[in-house]
Parts: C-alpha cells; sequence; structure tokens
C-alpha cells in the first residue's frame, strides 16, 4: 500500500517512490517542525499564570484602595461629630458662633484617641473649619496615603507605590431646649 504526499506543485506523489533524496529529507524536516509541539503547554500555563497573578494583584490593590477610603471617611465623619459636639459645649444663649480654635482641638483629640494613625497609617493631612453658613457647621477634611506595596521590590518603578486619597466629614451643632 502506497501512501501519498503533496509536493509543492499540489501534485500526489507515491511517498519513498519516485521523489528524489533531497526532496525527501526536506519534507521529513518540514514534517518533524510540524508535529513538535513540545514546549507550547509550557508558554500557555506560564503566559496565562501571568494573567492571573496580575489580575490579582490589581484586585488587591483596588480593595485595599477602597477599604482604606472608606475608614477615612469614618474618620472624618466621627471628627466632624466630634467638633460639632464640642461646638454645642461652647455655644452661648443668643447665637450659634463656634470658636474654630475649640473645633480644631476637639477633632485632633478625637483623632488621637481612637488611634487614627494606627487605624489608618498613612494619615497625613487635617483640616478642621466652620463653615459660614448660617448653622455653624463644622467640616473635617482628611488626606492619607495607602501604601499598595512595599518600597523597592522588582515594580518600583512601574507600579505607583501609594495612591493619594481623601474624605470630608461634615456635622452641624444642633440645640435642643
Amino acid at each position: 500500500m502506497h501512501r501519498h504526499l503533496l509536493t509543492p506543485s499540489r501534485q500526489p506523489v507515491r511517498a519513498h517512490g519516485h521523489l528524489p533524496r533531497h526532496r525527501l529529507a526536506m519534507l521529513g524536516r518540514r514534517t518533524l517542525r510540524l508535529n513538535d509541539e513540545q514546549g507550547q503547554t509550557t508558554v500557555l500555563t506560564i503566559g496565562l499564570t501571568a494573567i492571573v497573578v496580575a489580575l490579582l494583584v490589581v484586585m488587591l490593590a483596588v480593595t485595599t484602595v477602597t477599604t482604606q477610603a472608606r475608614r477615612l471617611q469614618a474618620l472624618a465623619d466621627g471628627a466632624a461629630r466630634t467638633g460639632a459636639a464640642e461646638a454645642i459645649g461652647a455655644v452661648d444663649e443668643e447665637s450659634l458662633d463656634v470658636d474654630p480654635a475649640d473645633v480644631d482641638h476637639a477633632v485632633a483629640t478625637y483623632l488621637t484617641d481612637v488611634d487614627a494613625i494606627g487605624f489608618l497609617p498613612g494619615l497625613g493631612g487635617v483640616e478642621a473649619r466652620v463653615l459660614d453658613d448660617g448653622a455653624s457647621t463644622v467640616e473635617v477634611h482628611l488626606r492619607a496615603e495607602v501604601s499598595l506595596m512595599p518600597p523597592g521590590g522588582a515594580f518600583a518603578d512601574t507600579v505607583p507605590l501609594s495612591v493619594p486619597i481623601s474624605a470630608t466629614g461634615d456635622a452641624r451643632p444642633t440645640v435642643r431646649r
């Protein structure tokens, strides 16, 4: 039984029948190259593993930033409530004028009491003020840096090491009679 091969001119020729030896050698090398797939699965596995690891790193970074932003917002809200509560004690009978120094002190005390630096290690900027809106609204603005990776490492020049976040909380003192 004879197997037929296609020559480059697409004409069937019997295997080892009427082909010169150099043609047979060329056909043999082509066949070996086409059938030699060793190592391709390894390359595919390594590539897919790299993609999965990259996705996991991105998901971890997004989760970290979101969690720290929520913590910062909770700190800003609590500091504003504390500043407003302090303002209520400083309000005189006829007006709701609040002393900004009292608010600053109350906010600083609150952030120290709740160990804000331990709660959110990258806490950097604290700004407390009393708005002139007729209701003496206390507004607290906090800024922080969220570290995504330890300093240095393989990706230090390609991936940002920290992301700035900020949060604003406000509260109004209410006097009930």
